[in-house]
């Protein structure tokens, strides 16, 4: 539980904050709900869209009578409903769960990697995390191949996949965290108290309370100085200290000082920041070029940005969600209940505990069902 407590409480983006939907959550799957979601944060993994073997997202999960399948972007059934649980597809397969156990499907819909797994996640570089259990080591974590065999044996308790080449992993709750390769050989060795995956070339990690960065030689290219530390996005990475967010370029210079109290990652060139008590969005010259005015804003997508009015105060009086463009327009009216990002044309929404999805005009393509 340290290691699901620990990534909650790292990074919490205005997303991350917004509890992104999970499709498929009904009475009866509850519980495989939870052991799956348990089981991809202590693998380390972030919801990602979907996408199809050529990088575009094509296939969407739904659910219809408690179970899931996948609708195209014009709202056809194209995977009839059959699994418990479906995630998005990753390089060409997508998790599912049939009964209590995790397979892989391709987008025809055939089960390529049987469901035979207590545990597993997306794939990411042509590998996956999955938990192969045995009495005396019942989460211990390996990877298989999209053949579904196993490349590298279940040893580890922690990992985050692979990224740039390379794993970050743990052999135990609590312990140092280091790298493997893509052959199970650790590179750059356990010494880290918290240590995440590569994005362009460099990881952030820890040694005695202090966020820096390292490049995938192991070698410290920025020194250890932050109190906490996010990915490299669109060239510059999210930082803290001293109670304040900046950015850094991938030299540890600072581009855009510790000046915000709140501030999300840079996308499509923009990045959300909150001054005074409202959010708004700055270019990478530290420009304001959104002004602050929403509650909730996170980064953007495909044009477009989730904003929102509104606090979280309980379950029953939740912020309303919506869409903005890049001049600030609103072009999606705030009325949903929680809004993800636009990922292949496509966003998913919530609305009165119900899930569809919207094209870029707000129309919906899948009207909300369970």
């Amino acid at each position: 539980m340290q290691e699901k407590r620990e990534h909650l409480a790292r990074g919490k983006s205005m997303k991350d904050m917004r509890l992104r939907p999970y499709l498929g959550m009904t009475s009866k799957n509850m519980l495989i709900i939870l052991a799956f979601s348990f089981f991809a944060i202590s693998c380390g993994t972030q919801p990602k869209a979907s996408e199809s073997s050529d990088g575009t997202r094509t296939l969407f999960p739904v659910t219809v009578n408690g179970k899931c399948g996948y609708i195209n972007r014009d709202g056809k059934m194209v995977i009839k409903p059959a699994y418990q649980v479906a995630d998005d597809f990753s390089e060409g397969l997508a998790l599912v769960v049939v009964g209590d156990k995790m397979g892989y499907i391709n987008e025809n819909g055939e089960m390529v990697i049987q469901a035979t797994f207590p545990g597993a996640t997306k794939f990411s570089e042509g590998m996956a995390c999955v938990n192969m259990p045995e009495p005396d080591r019942p989460m211990k974590l390996g990877f298989i191949n999209k053949d579904g065999d196993i490349v590298i044996e279940p040893q580890f308790y922690f990992t985050m996949g692979f990224h740039d080449g390379l794993a970050v992993v743990s052999s135990g709750e609590g312990e140092k965290r280091g790298y493997i390769d893509k052959k199970g050989k650790m590179v750059i060795p356990s010494q880290y108290d918290k240590a995440w995956d590569f994005s362009e070339g460099l990881s952030a990690v820890t040694k005695g309370g202090k966020y820096g960065y390292i490049n995938t030689k192991g070698e410290t290219v920025i020194k250890f100085q932050f109190e906490t530390a996010h990915h490299f996005k669109d060239g510059l990475a999210r930082v803290e200290a001293n109670g304040k967010y900046g950015f850094i370029d991938c030299t540890g210079t600072f581009v855009i000082p510790l000046q915000y109290t709140m501030a999300d990652d840079f996308s499509e060139g923009l990045a959300p920041v909150k001054i005074g008590d409202k959010w708004g969005y700055i270019d990478k010259n530290n420009n304001v070029v959104i002004n602050p005015q929403f509650d909730i804003a996170s980064p953007f997508s495909e044009g477009m940005a989730v904003i929102g009015t509104g606090s979280y105060d309980s379950f029953k009086n939740l912020p309303k969600h919506g869409y903005i463009d890049k001049k600030g327009e609103i072009v999606v009216e705030p009325k949903f209940n929680f809004a993800d990002e636009f990922s292949g044309g496509l966003a998913h929404v919530l609305v009165n505990g119900k899930y569809g999805y919207i094209d870029k005009t707000g129309e919906y393509v899948w009207k909300p069902s369970e």
